[in-house]
């Protein structure tokens, strides 16, 4: 399939989405490590630019309003035993080489090279790793970057956003061996998290790569009980819970009223003003999704992890997303390296690709083949 067929192909899915569930949104640097706090709007956003999201299967966002019929999905989680987990073929990992593809700078456009990304890496606090959750040459490039990283950082963690914090103790006990990682991905409710077998294929080689180097392994999105209760009544809910379940979930002081990224999430969402009560309780869930994975990532460094790498969709990563003003929030100063893995593009940086990250990865089967 050539990138207008596959572009097409998210689009359409992305309508179908919208079509079929009412109130489901699909969620979508000076130098290449940057302490900058600007935020980037980027008008006229291409469909591209919201394709993390754009499997009408495993859509990272769907929430919410019609979803309280169903219950929360959470972020991004196929449901196990759903029709779409039953339609769908088994996932392959990718047999193309992850380092082999083509890498650019996201600002000045400029190719790097894979030695270059990891010595950039290796003087990050923290390393984002935007995905497209179908993207199986973009799983390779991130379990590529661990091990590489693992090698060199003997304090490496690796955070994820398809677990949750209550899961940590399962993390936990699979890194020390009293469960293995089947019984992980099940007492999870994982292993179709990105479609069937997706994550046996393309999550847990990270995982093992971040365990074979020593390094930790981080659970680190909100429970989705909470996401809905962020969504349904505020976070005066959260606010309420008892101390050892308020660990387990974070938000914002307030919503960002004047950043580029609700700009964005409004106009995918189709708001018909800007206060749409409709599309800022959904903003409000997905603001608990980016604040709770940034005090996650925080929580690690402060503990003196380095670099901490995070496997998030890439609507909270790209044109400084949620996820992104939220750690500069929380870590004022640090040193930050976005990567955006993006399938299908061609010869060069595009330019709906400036300025979306630190580094572009190009993921296409042609730029990693072998």
């Amino acid at each position: 399939m050539d990138g207008g067929d596959e572009a097409s192909r998210r689009a359409g899915a992305t309508i179908i989405g919208i079509i079929g569930i009412i109130g489901i949104i699909g969620i979508i640097s000076v130098g290449r490590i940057s302490s900058n706090t600007g935020d980037r709007s980027v008008p006229g956003m291409s469909g591209s630019g919201w394709a993390g999201h754009a499997s009408p299967r495993r859509h990272v966002f769907l929430l919410l309003a019609g979803l309280s019929v169903a219950g929360l999905l959470g972020a991004c989680r196929t449901v196990p035993g759903s029709a779409a987990a039953a339609r769908s073929a088994p996932v392959q990992a990718s047999s193309a080489d992850p380092r082999a593809c083509a890498i650019w700078d996201g600002q000045s456009g400029d190719r790097l090279s894979w030695d270059g990304l990891l010595a950039d890496a290796l003087v990050a606090d923290v390393v984002i790793l935007g995905e497209q959750h179908d993207d199986a040459l973009g799983h390779a490039v991130q379990r590529a970057l661990v091990e590489d990283l693992g090698a060199l950082a003997p304090d490496i963690a690796v955070a994820l956003e398809m677990l949750e914090r209550h899961e940590q103790g399962l993390v936990d006990d699979y890194l020390d061996g009293f469960i293995d990682a089947a019984q992980l991905a099940r007492l999870t409710h994982s292993e179709s998290w990105a479609g069937e077998g997706s994550w046996a294929a393309w999550y847990q080689p990270v995982i093992d790569a971040a365990k074979e180097a020593g390094g930790a392994v981080i659970a680190a999105n909100a429970p989705r009980q909470y996401v809905r209760a962020a969504r349904l009544h505020g976070y005066e809910r959260l606010a309420g819970l008892p101390p050892e379940r308020r660990a387990l979930v974070d938000w914002p002081d307030e919503l960002p009223m004047e950043s580029g990224y609700r700009e964005r999430f409004f106009e995918f969402g189709g708001a018909e003003s800007e206060d749409d009560e409709r599309v800022t309780a959904i903003f409000r869930s997905q603001l608990t999704w980016d604040a709770t994975m940034a005090e996650s990532t925080a929580r690690a460094v402060r503990r003196g992890h380095r670099p901490v790498v995070l496997l998030v969709g890439q609507f909270h990563s790209d044109f400084e997303g949620g996820t992104v003003l939220e750690l500069r929030r929380r870590l004022p100063g640090v040193r930050m390296l976005t990567v955006s893995l993006q399938p299908g593009r061609g010869e060069g940086l595009e330019p709906s690709d400036e300025h979306r990250a630190d580094v572009v990865i190009d993921t296409g089967t042609k730029a990693g083949a072998k």
